[in-house]
This record gives C-alpha cells, sequence and structure tokens, in this order.
C-alpha cells in the first residue's frame, strides 16, 4: 500500500475514533501511524512531529524509539528515490528515456530487496508501455524468481500475451511456466494452439512456441521409453504437425541450427532407439536445402556416432566429402573425417581417409597461398608483360648455343639427307634423326619453360630471359604445395646448393609440384640423384639429373628459365 493510501485510511480511522474514543479503534489509529512512517516519505520529519503531538493528547508522553528509527530511514528512502520519482513523473512522454528511467529505477528497487515496491514499478511501468515485450519478459521472470506466486504468475503471463501475441518468446515462457507450475496439460496444449493462431510474425516465434510445446510432450516419456507408447505417438505427432507448419508458412527458411530437425531426430534415435526413423529425419533435411551446408551433414554423423554407429558415420563421411559445400564446407569436413578416423577408426582407415580428402586440402591450400601473395604475383606477371620480347630467330640462336650436340648443316645438304643416315632399324622403328630428336627436344622444353609460368621479375630487370644449361642440376617433381625452396635448400644443404627454381603457376603465383636446384659441380649432383624417393612433408620426391636439349635419361631440364635463387 503507497503512502497516499495510508494516510487517507489513518485520516478515516482517527475520525472515527475521535468520536467514540474507543481504545481498540485508538490502536488501530496508532499502527496506521506506524505503517506511514515505514514507508519513503520525504515529509517523514513532519510526519513523526504530527504522530508525536496526537499521542501526547491520547495520553503517551514519548514515541517508541524504533518508529523514530523507522522515520529517519523512511526520510532517507525518500530522498534516495526523488531522483527516479522525478524523473518517471506522471507528465513524461512515453519514450525511450523514459522506459530507461523505469528500468534505472526498478534496478534501484531490486538492490534494496523489497519485492513488493519492485512489483509495484514494475506494474506502473507496463501500465505505460503495455506493448513492450522485454518489459514484460523481465517482469514476468522477476515473478518467477522472487515471488513465486504461480496465480500471480499466470495471469501476468496472461496479460503479457494479451498485449503483444506477435511475440513467440512471450508464448514460449508463459508455455514452459504453466508446464513448470503444474497446470494441466489440456490447458497447455490449448495454450499453444492459441499461440500459433495469434498471428505470430517470423520462422523463429512459430519455433519458440513449437520447441516449446515439444519439450512438454518430451517431459512426459516414459522411462524407458519406445515407439509404441501413446506418449511417444503424441510427441511423433507433433514434430510432424511442427514441420508441416513451417513448410506451409515459410517454405525458403533455413534453420541452420538444426532445433527442429535434430530435436525429432534424436528423439526417434536416441530417447526411443528408432535408427531407422531417426535416419528418415536425416534424409529428408539433407535432401532439402539444408543439404547445401556441412553443418547438416556433421550433425548427422555426430548423432551416429554418439549412438556408437562408427560404420554409418564412416558411410556418411564417404557418400559427402565430395560435395561442394556452401561457406567453404568441404575442407571443413575434410578435417572432421580425418579427425574422426584419427579418434575413433584404425590406421587403415586414417590412410584411405587422408587418401581421399588430401587433394581437397592441398588445392585450398594452395588456394589461400596464392591470395595471399596475390600482390606478388601482380607484380610478376606485370615484369613478365613488360619484358623485350625474343623474335623467333633470336630464340634459334640462343638454343642453338646452349645445345652441345648442335651442328650447322653444311650449306647444300637437305635435311632428308640427315635422316637418310639413320640406321634401318631405327628408321623402320619410326624414329627420328639425332639432329631431328634434338630440335624435337628443345622445342618441348622451351614451351614448357613458356607454360611453367615462373617468377619473370629478374628477367624483366635485365631486359632479357636469364638463361640455364642445367649442367649441374636436379630435377625434382612430386613436391607438396607447401614445399618451398627454404626446404629444398634444407634437403640438399650438405652438397652446396647454388640456386633453385621452383615451378609456379602464372596466374596464381602457387608452386605447381616441381622445381630445379643448381649445384657447383657433377659430384653434387650424382649425390642429390641418390636422394630420389626421399620423403618431404609427407611426400615422396622424384628426384633424377636434369637432361638439358640434346641429353637423355629419365630427368627433365631446361636451357632457359626465369628464375635463379
Amino acid at each position: 500500500m503507497c503512502t497516499h493510501a495510508v494516510c487517507s485510511c489513518r485520516s478515516h480511522e482517527q475520525s472515527v475514533a475521535e468520536e467514540s474514543g474507543d481504545e481498540k479503534q485508538l490502536e488501530r489509529v496508532r499502527s496506521l501511524y506506524h505503517r506511514q512512517l515505514q514507508l519513503p516519505n520525504p515529509q517523514a520529519p513532519e510526519l513523526l512531529q504530527e504522530y508525536e503531538e496526537w499521542e501526547t493528547q491520547h495520553g503517551k508522553a514519548s514515541v517508541p524509539q524504533h518508529i523514530r528509527a523507522a522515520a529517519q530511514r523512511s526520510s532517507d528512502a525518500a530522498q534516495l528515490r526523488a531522483a527516479h520519482e522525478a524523473a518517471v513523473s506522471a507528465d513524461k512522454t512515453a519514450d525511450a528515456t523514459l522506459l530507461a528511467a523505469y528500468m534505472a529505477y526498478i534496478q534501484l528497487e531490486k538492490a534494496q530487496k523489497d519485492p513488493a515496491r519492485v512489483q509495484l514499478l514494475y506494474e506502473r511501468a507496463v501500465s505505460v508501455f503495455p506493448v513492450t515485450s522485454e518489459l514484460w519478459l523481465q517482469y514476468t521472470r522477476y515473478l518467477e524468481t522472487e515471488v513465486k506466486v504461480p496465480t500471480l504468475i499466470n495471469q501476468v503471463y496472461a496479460r503479457a500475451v494479451r498485449n503483444c501475441p506477435w511475440v513467440g518468446s512471450l508464448w514460449a515462457a508463459a508455455l514452459r511456466a504453466h508446464e513448470r507450475l503444474g497446470g494441466p496439460d489440456q490447458e497447455h496444449e490449448a495454450m499453444a494452439t492459441k499461440a500459433l493462431a495469434a498471428g505470430l510474425q517470423g520462422p523463429e516465434d512459430y519455433l519458440a512456441v513449437l520447441l516449446a510445446r515439444a519439450d512438454c510432450l518430451r517431459h512426459q516419456l516414459p522411462t524407458p521409453a519406445g515407439p509404441s507408447s501413446p506418449a511417444a505417438g503424441k510427441l511423433q505427432a507433433w514434430f510432424t504437425h511442427s514441420r508441416s507448419t513451417m513448410t506451409q508458412y515459410f517454405p525458403a527458411y533455413l534453420d541452420r541450427s538444426l532445433s527442429l530437425q535434430a530435436y525429432c531426430a534424436h528423439v526417434e534415435g536416441v530417447l526411443l532407439g528408432d535408427l531407422a526413423s531417426m535416419r528418415e529425419v536425416w534424409e529428408d533435411t539433407v535432401k532439402g536445402q539444408l543439404g547445401r551446408y556441412y553443418e547438416t551433414w556433421l550433425g548427422w554423423i555426430t548423432m551416429e556416432r554418439s549412438l556408437r554407429q562408427l560404420s554409418a558415420a564412416r558411410s556418411l563421411f564417404k557418400r559427402c566429402y565430395s560435395r561442394h559445400f556452401e561457406e567453404g564446407g568441404q575442407l571443413a569436413l575434410a578435417y572432421e573425417w580425418i579427425k574422426f578416423e584419427r579418434e575413433e577408426g584404425s590406421a587403415e582407415d586414417l590412410f584411405i581417409a587422408s587418401l581421399k580428402v588430401d587433394p581437397i586440402i592441398e588445392q585450398a591450400t594452395a588456394a589461400a597461398t596464392a591470395a595471399a601473395n596475390q600482390p606478388a604475383a601482380a607484380v610478376a606477371r606485370a615484369a613478365a608483360q613488360n619484358a623485350n620480347k625474343l623474335s623467333r630467330d633470336e630464340i634459334k640462336a640462343k638454343r642453338r648455343a646452349n645445345d652441345p650436340n648442335f651442328k650447322e648443316r653444311k650449306p647444300g645438304v637437305k635435311r632428308d639427307h640427315e635422316d637418310s643416315t639413320m640406321a634401318p632399324e631405327a628408321a623402320a622403328a619410326g624414329l627420328s634423326s639425332p639432329q631431328k630428336r634434338t630440335k624435337e627436344h628443345a622445342d618441348e622444353h622451351m614451351a614448357d619453360t613458356t607454360d611453367a609460368g615462373f617468377d619473370a621479375a629478374a628477367a624483366a630487370a635485365a631486359k632479357q630471359p636469364v638463361v640455364y644449361s642445367d649442367e649441374h642440376t636436379v630435377f625434382v617433381k612430386g613436391l607438396g604445395f607447401d614445399v618451398g625452396e627454404e626446404d629444398l635448400r634444407r634437403l640438399f644443404a650438405e652438397l652446396g646448393v647454388k640456386s633453385v627454381r621452383l615451378g609456379r603457376d602464372k596466374a596464381t603465383g602457387a608452386s605447381r609440384g616441381f622445381a630445379y636446384v643448381d649445384f657447383d659441380n657433377d659430384e653434387a649432383v650424382q649425390k642429390a640423384s641418390q636422394k630420389d624417393g626421399e620423403v618431404v612433408n609427407g611426400r615422396k620426391l622424384f628426384i633424377a639429373k636434369s637432361q638439358p636439349p640434346g641429353g637423355g635419361g629419365r630427368g627433365r631440364g631446361r636451357g632457359r628459365f626465369d628464375r635463379g635463387g
């Protein structure tokens, strides 16, 4: 009761006591004085003086000390709240500033731990802001945690959803409170049906109501539960109704959190033990729009794993790892598969998974590297475009200068004559002459140099290509995309590496998986070739002596190269 109400009641009782002079009536007046002096009141000193005069008139010489102390606390409390009362006075406009003032005032009263005054302030606030759903949610939560009177809580929730019928979170909170406070299931079902017909705004509002009702039905499942129990049938029917409702009202909505689908699958597989029904729910989910996201498949896999259905989980990984998911999900799923096999599978299972996902991981790594080095790649491409272009005759002259097997053709000697010098067996086998093979090898060699896409910055700076004879060079292939020049220098560190030329893609700057390593002498080349089959960063390397144009063997080589290291 507020100060004004107590004052009005006391005035009435005081007039009755003056007329009758009854002692009981005087005690009633005295009790009302005591109560009024304990309420926050800026006029508490004046009221105390009035009370002292009244007691003197009716035979008491002094006011009890605890009443004086209460009056002092009343005055202090009034001063503490004076600024807040001014901020929420009736003449203020109902705007965000007033709402913030009410919330500050409520926090003050909560700190004073007076539930009655907190409830009074909430009532004053909702009377000014009846359609502010957050205010209703805070009010009802306070009643549930502090006041704990079921009838009062349900009444306030009823007012809240009546004022804000479009807010799903309010309906959901009301449903959960009704269940928690022991309300009948028939009323709970009726409230959920009423909420779905109340004009909820968005898919999240509908989901909040549907899940609140599903929770209530799940709580009714017996232990242990079976798919044939009546409670299970009610819950399954509600899930079916929920999915059809969401599909009907929001056909394009994607709930990435899988709150309804995963819940339904959990009930079927984990609570009811029906794996077939669980997989049917997941199958319907991955065949829809949510199947474009790796989190959907991972949710299914995780549930199978939690049920120790490891073969089923592995089959799902094999089924979906090659899919191109949204937002880079393929790479994330590849790592999840490796993690799964490392924790659950055998060495063979891990090996098989690695074989399948390694290309995906390497491709993503190369793309990330290229994206990180875009400025350098752009500079290299610009330098290559600005470099001097050699004519066909200049290219031929440089090729001849670096080909130790090239011999100047004598005037008047035709190419056909050269071919005729071949052994009959070679001609019958369709082989060309050594000179012709040299030319073909050199032409292929030059084309390979052009396609390799090596960094041309150094060549551009010199205004002519850098030429390498590959005289003391090994050719290395099978490199992982993360292997750089420093890795190769470490591999051949004891042999005295002169330079490393790493093949790169012209467009992206990413490694193409091969390189040429130059040394000072043939002995180093021979020792380097003996490292054929070495493993670097998990990849087995092919290493052989590079064969420049005119040479033989299984290695590769070239006379013109863009980059030295």
